[in-house]
């Protein structure tokens, strides 16, 4: 269980609960510098207040698996290209 979860549980085991929107908020602020481009398009494209956690994360892993794709190209082909363009 990842540590939010688990901080949420505790809070919810005392009787108060946490809005989606703070969730969403928390989730926002605390990912680091490289994903402040995909927040700052998050936050001006979309109500933050009507997001909830599931679609966020589906968002930001979606980003995450779409930038992954350019830095999984094997060092053979990036080899190949600079042997190509340097003839």
């Amino acid at each position: 269980m990842s540590s939010k979860a688990s901080i949420r549980n505790q809070i919810r085991s005392y009787g108060n609960t946490i809005e989606e929107k703070k969730i969403v908020e928390k989730i926002l602020k605390s990912l680091s510098q490289r994903f402040e481009h995909v927040v700052t398009v998050i936050e001006e494209s979309r109500d933050p207040s009507s997001l909830s956690r599931h679609d966020l994360m589906g968002s930001l892993q979606a980003h995450e698996k779409r930038t992954s794709r350019y830095s999984e190209r094997p060092i053979k082909q990036a080899f190949q290209s600079k042997m190509i363009m340097a003839e």
